[in-house]
């Protein structure tokens, strides 16, 4: 699979993609992250300092979770997601106190 399109990230690319590069997919699923944070300080309304702000679900990524290599694999998932200045890599369940929600599309 692939021969006919050489792809150079094959040769070079990141372990995350490379450990799995040949697992099945079993689901699709989009990620959406609900950014919580506390105000440190509002010059308008300076009672909301120390109270928290959500901005409600955002798109945060996309998951693939892949076939497990057996019954112990933690690393069956490959996610590309918002690191906020570039785009995060992992082969891991993201999990972050309980704000992100999935979107099963496939599977």
């Amino acid at each position: 699979m692939g021969e006919e399109l050489p792809l150079s990230w094959k040769v070079n690319g990141k372990e995350e993609l490379l450990e799995n590069l040949d697992q099945p997919i079993e689901e699709v699923r989009i990620l959406a992250y609900n950014f919580i944070s506390e105000y440190i300080e509002d010059k308008q309304n300076p009672k909301n300092v120390g109270r928290k702000h959500e901005t409600g679900y955002m798109l945060h990524g996309v998951e693939f979770v892949l076939k497990k290599k057996n019954q112990f694999d933690t690393k069956n998932y490959f996610t590309i997601f918002n690191a906020l200045d570039k785009n995060g890599l992992t082969n891991i369940d993201v999990q972050h106190n309980d704000q992100i929600s999935r979107l099963r599309i496939t599977g």
